[in-house]
Formats: structure tokens, C-alpha cells, sequence
């Protein structure tokens, strides 16, 4: 299929931020507020955001499929209660006509391979409850609920549900 996966450069910023602000819109239009969620489609407010993380040396990580770029996947290690070994991931993007193609699997694969290369035992991340296709996604690959459950920072008070996997 031509996959590939590398890790992002400040070069990619102007891409990152447009997958994140078409996946956005595609994914979050019926679970946000309209006038919420517009706050978060500014292309170039994302692009700084991106320079940003990645003159920050963030990880993340972009993915091609056949040159063209269809998503992305951004985490690190969170050092809960102490702990470098336990890590997060923060969000995983895909151009809307690349769902259900099984591209966000190579995504997720490089980020869990660098995150155990980094000494990682667990990643855990949040997804709107409300997000089936995301649910779905992180549970095909070992994902667990870990029970853990909060209210987003968005006015309707959409839920958030955390998932986590042990990575040894």
C-alpha cells in the first residue's frame, strides 16, 4: 500500500495543522458546539501550536500513504505520580477520507515502539465517550477503560473516557 511512517519536523507544522483541523471538524461537528469548536479550526493558530511542540521536540509522529500525508499521532511520556514509565497519548488524526483504512494501526505502532524505547510500561489516553469509531479503534488494539471518566472543558459537558494498555 505504501505506507510510511517518520517522526514530524517543524517543516510539517502547516500539514499537521491541516489534518488536525479537517479531522476535527469531520470528527467533533456533532459532539461540540458550533461556536466552540470553530475556535479550534484556525489552520494557522494550529500551525504555531505545531512549531511549538516540535521546536519542543514533542513526539509525534506524521504518516504518508504513497507521498500523500493522511494522519498523525502525538504522545509522551506523562510522568504520572512520579513515574517516567507511565505515558500518554495525546491525540491521533486522520484526514477524514482515510478512515477506516487501517492507517491509524502503523500510527499507533510507532508511537507505542518509541514510547517502550523510552522505558514506557503503560500509555493511556481520553476520547469523547460520545466517539464510537475512536472506542472502537483503541479497543481492536488492546485498549482497556481503565474506569476513569471526566467532563470535557467544552460547554455541553461532553465526557470523556480513559483507556490504557500495558506496554511489557
Amino acid at each position: 500500500m505504501g505506507i510510511a511512517v517518520r517522526r514530524a519536523e517543524r517543516k510539517d507544522a502547516k500539514v499537521l495543522a491541516k489534518i488536525i483541523v479537517e479531522s476535527w471538524a469531520a470528527a467533533y461537528g456533532n459532539l461540540l458546539p458550533k461556536e466552540e469548536l470553530e475556535k479550534y479550526l484556525d489552520e494557522e493558530k494550529r500551525r504555531q501550536q505545531f512549531v511549538r511542540f516540535l521546536d519542543q521536540e514533542e513526539l509525534i509522529f506524521l504518516g504518508f500513504v504513497h507521498g500523500e500525508p493522511f494522519g498523525f499521532i502525538f504522545g509522551g511520556l506523562e510522568h504520572e505520580e512520579g513515574d517516567p514509565r507511565l505515558t500518554s497519548i495525546y491525540s491521533l488524526y486522520l484526514r477524514q477520507e482515510f478512515w477506516g483504512q487501517g492507517l491509524g494501526k502503523p500510527l499507533l505502532e510507532a508511537m507505542v515502539t518509541s514510547l517502550q524505547e523510552k522505558g514506557a510500561k503503560d500509555v493511556r489516553l481520553w476520547v469523547f465517550e460520545e466517539n464510537k469509531r475512536a472506542r472502537a479503534f483503541y479497543e481492536k488494539h488492546g485498549f482497556v477503560l481503565t474506569g476513569e471518566v471526566k467532563k470535557s472543558r467544552f460547554s455541553n459537558g461532553a465526557m470523556e473516557v480513559s483507556y490504557g494498555k500495558t506496554l511489557i
